[in-house]
C-alpha cells in the first residue's frame, strides 16, 4: 500500500512524469528531491520514496531495460535519526488516563522488539507455549529492510494482552494510518508533545 502510494506520487511529479525511465537524468532526480522538500515532506519520507525509485531503476538495469541507473549519483537528504525517548511520566499518563486499547499496543511496543505494523497484525495463531514460557512465532518478514526475528519471547505484561483472544488481537484498526491518528490524538489529549509511536522502541 505504501509503495503503491509512492509510485503514484513519483508519477505525478512534474520532473519525473514528463519523461521515460530511459530519459531520466541526475538533474531530474535532484529536481524531484527539491520539489518534495519545498512541499514540506520529511527527510525520512523522501528517503523512502527515493528507495522505491532506486529499486525500480535497478530492476530495469538488471533486466537490461536500461543501460545504467543515472540517478545513483544523487543522494537523498539524510536528516537526523530521532532519539526521542518516552519519559516515565508520559508512559504513566498513557496507562492511567489513556485509551485501554492504545495502552495494550503501547505495552507491546515497550516490551517487544516488534514494529507497529507487526503489532497491529499480531494474531493469536502466532502464540506458542514452550518450556520457558510463551513465545510469538512470527511469519516471515515481507522485506529485508524491516526484518524481524523468527520468534520473540513474551513476558507477563504482553501475555496478559494477547492470551485468551482469537484471531487478530487489535481488530479496532485495519490500517497503520488509522492507528497513527488514534495515537496522535491520544497524546494530544494527554498533553504529550512530539512522541511518535516508533519512539517507544527506543
Amino acid at each position: 500500500r505504501r509503495n503503491e502510494g509512492i509510485i503514484n506520487r513519483l508519477l505525478s511529479s512534474s520532473g519525473l512524469a514528463s519523461t521515460t525511465l530511459r530519459e531520466l537524468s541526475a538533474q531530474d532526480g535532484l529536481q524531484y528531491l527539491r520539489e518534495r522538500q519545498r512541499a514540506g515532506a520529511k527527510d525520512g519520507t523522501i528517503r523512502r520514496e527515493w528507495t522505491v525509485l532506486m529499486a525500480i531503476l535497478n530492476c530495469a538495469v538488471a533486466y537490461d531495460l536500461l543501460d545504467k541507473n543515472r540517478l545513483k549519483v544523487v543522494n537523498p537528504p539524510q536528516g537526523q535519526r530521532r532519539t526521542r525517548i518516552a519519559t516515565v511520566e508520559e508512559i504513566r499518563l498513557l496507562h492511567d488516563q489513556g485509551d485501554p486499547d492504545i495502552w495494550n499496543i503501547v505495552t507491546m511496543a515497550l516490551m517487544t522488539p516488534l514494529r507497529q505494523g507487526m503489532i497491529l497484525k499480531f494474531d493469536s495463531s502466532w502464540l506458542a507455549k514452550q518450556d520457558d514460557g510463551w513465545w510469538a512465532i512470527l511469519p516471515p518478514a515481507r522485506s529485508a529492510t524491516k526484518g524481524h526475528p523468527p520468534k520473540v519471547p513474551l513476558n507477563g505484561m504482553v501475555t496478559h494482552v494477547v492470551l485468551g483472544k482469537i484471531g487478530r488481537i487489535f481488530t479496532r484498526w485495519t490500517y497503520a494510518e488509522s492507528f497513527r491518528h488514534s495515537f496522535t490524538r491520544a497524546c494530544q489529549r494527554l498533553g504529550i508533545v512530539d512522541l511518535h509511536f516508533h519512539d517507544l522502541r527506543h
